[in-house]
């Protein structure tokens, strides 16, 4: 349905960027060139990324256009990607008009319905994609009453490890360990996991079905503070320490899922806002639908070219 993009979804992504979504990658394109387009009126200005006959691609358009990501920052490869896919859009698009397509009661008909549905988008992204406090007592009272939500249906451990490149290396390792060496000392030395290094080895809580078996098999089976010998994975040589321990049935800890209760409160209320804004604006129009003319045991289609 045409409102179902403008649902926004907690996160950085716009109403708008919800609405380009569900229009596909061909929508997606359409509109690049539409959007491109539309400013070439008159003079531009700026250092030109790429042209197409008349019709060239600044760096502050690229920036215009690209503003509205998810991530803000595009990498090399996504910028290498976008200026492709403006070229192909900008191509498809000349030979469009060529063909008169334009003209095309068809076509007419889908872009005033983009229009309409971008500025709707537009609108409610401005009604209700502005940003709600959330309280620290709002979050509290939310997991108190949802409780049930957050209860582990399988155990979990924490652990950290030091990852070693050879047999060897890992007995000696270990034997340090035993001779009182600081495990987070050996990581720091010794570990070449550079991404687990900077937090002492530590790998968080997991199931035993988000490790490798031979990794989850020795992990579960330690008690807490307990140190494996060396356990070999296509890795490498691991050490294991598990940290922490969480039985099936807990509940998990406020602190952990803090971030996802204020996602959560945060739809919640503009699903509120949006509701509401819906409700006032249809109290303002005269609306009529007729259902009994709509044949719901068969599907529509179209009735004919337009």
């Amino acid at each position: 349905m045409y409102l179902s993009c403008l649902k926004r979804q907690p996160g950085n992504r716009s109403v708008l960027d919800n609405c380009l979504r569900s229009l596909g990658k061909a929508g997606g394109l359409f509109l690049l060139a539409a959007w491109v387009g539309a400013g070439c009126g008159g003079e531009k200005t700026g250092q030109e990324v790429a042209r197409v006959g008349d019709q060239a691609l600044t760096v502050e358009e690229m920036a215009s256009l690209t503003s509205r990501g998810e991530k803000g920052l595009l990498s090399d490869d996504e910028k290498r990607e976008f200026v492709l896919q403006w070229v192909d859009t900008e191509v498809l698009y000349r030979q469009a008009i060529r063909e008169k397509l334009d003209q095309d009661s068809r076509v007419i008909h889908a872009i005033q319905q983009m229009e309409k549905e971008l500025l709707a988008a537009e609108l409610m992204e401005r009604r209700v994609g502005r940003e709600m406090a959330i309280d620290n007592t709002e979050i509290e009272q939310f997991y108190l009453d949802h409780q049930d939500s957050y209860v582990l249906a399988e155990r979990r451990v924490r652990a950290r490890h030091i990852l070693l490149e050879s047999a060897d290396k890992a007995r000696l390792i270990r034997d340090q360990l035993d001779q009182g060496r600081s495990f987070e000392t050996l990581v720091k030395e010794a570990s070449i996991d550079t991404a687990t290094i900077p937090r002492g080895g530590d790998l968080g809580f997991f199931f035993a079905d988000e490790m490798v078996p031979e990794f989850s098999r020795v992990a579960f089976g330690l008690i807490v503070n307990e140190v494996s010998q060396p356990v070999r994975t296509e890795r490498g040589y691991h050490i294991i320490q598990v940290t922490g321990i969480q039985p099936e049935g807990a509940v998990l800890p406020l602190e952990e899922v803090k971030d996802d209760i204020a996602n959560t409160i945060f739809a919640l209320k503009q699903r509120r806002l949006f509701d509401a804004t819906i409700k006032e604006l249809k109290n303002n129009e005269k609306i009529e639908i007729y259902w009994d003319r709509i044949d719901f045991d068969s599907p529509l289609e179209p009735t004919g070219k337009g």
